[in-house]
């Protein structure tokens, strides 16, 4: 299965992160405990920054990680996952392009810093407290991201000055955990199939059931995107993602509103499709 898997796939690391905005208050806390005569009743997180001026940021980071999440499959190392090299060159660009839009929006906010800072001693009035403020100085360093690449481990990786008889057993273990976590990782692709083909076949089996465009739409985005998915070159899966298009996405999501029989016949056919993939993954 994977005697070429270093040349299709290679393991990527998205690190980003960025200012909250937010702080916990003990001091509202205590008010509390003492304005209702309890004790440790809850916490309280205060805005120090208004939602409204790191909306943007937050936006554009929800929508890295979805594309970064979407385009690439779990591995077992913390953060690491597998990137297909099928279409790694537009993969990459395009997390650039992230990347400058992600540093522009921290260069803006740096410079809008202080006056957020005024705003808000204006707008917490007790509440503000010049501490819970990174200096102007060390607020830009709150925002990161950072992409690196990995080859995937394989057997002769390891280095070291010993004998070899344990080294080939170390290689070994090595190769195995390569392999399981493969296999581990193909799951993904089935398991996104098969969530997006129930729901369509829950929402079209029942007649009164009301679905947004965005039903069929996803599945025909996901179906694009499998063959980058498919390090292995698994032909079920190739084959499984063929039928989906071909049976599930012939119809627009205005005709299935409308035309009862194409609605029915959809749903029998991704009905057919699940049980194809029962115990696949």
């Amino acid at each position: 299965m994977s005697e070429k898997i270093t040349e299709k796939a290679i393991l990527v690391t998205l690190n980003m992160g960025q200012y909250t905005g937010k702080k916990q208050d003990k001091k509202a806390e205590r008010s509390v405990d003492t304005a209702f005569n309890t004790h440790d009743a809850g916490t309280y997180r205060k805005a120090t920054i208004t939602k409204d001026a790191l909306q943007e940021i937050a936006t554009l980071v929800n929508e890295i990680r979805t594309f970064f999440y979407t385009l690439t499959l779990p591995w077992t190392d913390e953060g690491k996952r597998l990137k297909s090299m099928t279409d790694f060159l537009e993969f990459t660009a395009q997390l650039r392009n992230f990347e400058t839009l992600f540093n522009d929006k921290a260069d803006q906010f740096e410079k809008s810093y202080p006056d957020l800072i005024e705003e808000a001693r204006n707008r917490l009035n007790g509440l503000f407290n010049p501490k819970d403020y990174p200096s102007p100085q060390e607020i830009r360093s709150k925002f990161y991201f950072d992409v690196h690449f990995d080859p995937i481990p394989e057997e002769g990786d390891i280095r070291v000055n010993i004998q070899q008889d344990e080294l080939d057993k170390l290689n070994a273990d090595l190769e195995t955990r390569k392999n399981e976590a493969i296999a581990q990782a193909m799951k993904d692709p089935y398991i996104r199939l098969a969530d997006a083909i129930r729901h369509a076949q829950e929402k079209l089996s029942d007649p009164k059931a009301i679905f947004r465009d965005s039903l069929i739409d996803n599945l025909v985005d996901l179906v694009k995107i499998l063959p980058s998915l498919n390090i292995t070159g698994d032909p079920t899966l190739e084959k499984l993602g063929k039928e989906a298009s071909e049976k599930l996405t012939a119809y627009d999501p205005d005709t299935l509103r409308k035309d009862k029989t194409a609605r029915q016949e959809t749903a029998s056919q991704a009905e057919a499709l699940l049980k194809k993939m029962e115990g696949l993954y």
